[in-house]
């Protein structure tokens, strides 16, 4: 827009020219989400301590300050025990060649699958990374919290739930759910489709 402003052109053709296609808009946004991915992972690599809070954000030290970023969202393959999920992280930093021993931290919510003492997430990332710090993650804590303490603090999120449950108590409804997801490319809602709230 700049050069056709100094060039006295006229904006709207500069405007014209710009491809807007679904494949090509697509196409950028995937470069740009896979570029982002590689300068995430190629930081982690070089660093002996990083923190991950399993599975969707990534902490990490970067020129004397600490950087917070979504990291990766993994479709998992077949159920959601602990050896799954840890099999998934594993062979996506395998993948990434991001060594395990680069976590410092972890946090995860209280299901059985992540802090389980024998077969859990936990518990298969401490044989393989013994120094990693466990936690359970403080936005659970604070959703618990607000749960208990207050009427007020928990109606938003127990309206979406209400309405999740809703959807999937019908049918119908969950397949219209699926089926507006999938129109929309909508992966987060998509998850959301495939479980149950309480």
């Amino acid at each position: 827009m700049l050069p056709a402003i100094v060039l006295h052109q006229e904006p709207s053709m500069t405007i014209k020219r710009i491809p807007l296609s679904n494949d090509s808009v697509r196409r950028r946004t995937d470069e740009m989400a896979s570029n982002a991915e590689d300068k995430l992972c190629s930081l982690l690599i070089a660093k002996e301590i990083a923190e991950i809070k399993l599975y969707f954000w990534g902490m990490f030290h970067r020129q004397n300050e600490i950087q917070e970023k979504l990291h990766l969202a993994l479709d998992l393959p077949t159920d959601t025990k602990g050896r799954t999920i840890f099999d998934c992280v594993k062979d996506y930093f395998d993948k990434k060649s991001v060594p395990l021993k680069n976590i410092g931290a972890c946090a995860t919510d209280g299901a059985r699958a992540m802090t389980g003492q024998h077969r859990g997430f936990v518990a298969l990332l401490k044989r393989e990374v013994p120094h990693v710090f466990t936690a359970h993650c403080i936005i659970h804590r604070q959703h618990l919290a607000a749960k208990k303490l207050s009427e007020a603090l928990n109606h938003s999120p127990q309206v979406v739930i209400d309405v999740v449950n809703y959807l999937k108590r019908h049918v119908l409804n969950e397949w219209l759910l699926r089926q507006l997801c999938k129109d929309n490319e909508d992966e987060f809602l998509q998850s959301i489709g495939s479980q149950s709230f309480q």
